[in-house]
């Protein structure tokens, strides 16, 4: 991407996060969090300063956080969208899509972080992977050590 480009960072709390937050800033980006409230409040005064805007949605109501995201994002003219956050790659996915950004495709963005899914999608795809045995209640758990 070119310089003075704006991102959008999908959570920039976090270690992981705040050190991406900060490498694209040095590189010329206007950095975007999107985050929640409380999390907000825990930024540091650095963070908060490196950062050119922060959107503040609530992460438990998916479809409202992704109307939010593609309202901020069409505003301040996004060209790249990405997370370092697992509990947000599916929203991730799904705002890339909604704006016509690269990104995972939605479709199998849940596999990413359930492993029954990713099992049965590799499973799918011919993809050799280690046996998974998806446990759906006590008495199969019991039946299965008792083997």
């Amino acid at each position: 991407l070119p310089v003075n480009v704006p991102v959008l960072l999908l959570e920039a709390a976090g270690p992981e996060s705040e050190q991406l937050a900060r490498t694209a800033a040095a590189s010329g980006h206007l950095v975007h969090a999107i985050t929640d409230a409380a999390t907000h409040a825990t930024y540091s005064d650095g963070l908060n300063r490196l950062l050119a805007g922060c959107l503040i949605t609530d992460f438990t109501r998916p479809s409202q956080a992704l109307k939010d995201i593609t309202a901020y994002s069409h505003r301040i003219g996004a060209k790249a969208l990405l997370t370092v956050n697992e509990y947000l790659t599916d929203l991730a996915a799904h705002a890339c899509a909604a704006l016509g950004l690269p990104g995972n495709d939605p479709e199998h963005a849940t596999a990413a972080r359930n492993k029954a899914v990713m099992a049965t999608a590799f499973e799918a795809a011919h993809v050799t992977a280690p046996r998974t045995k998806s446990i759906t209640s006590p008495g199969e758990l019991r039946a299965l050590r008792a083997a």
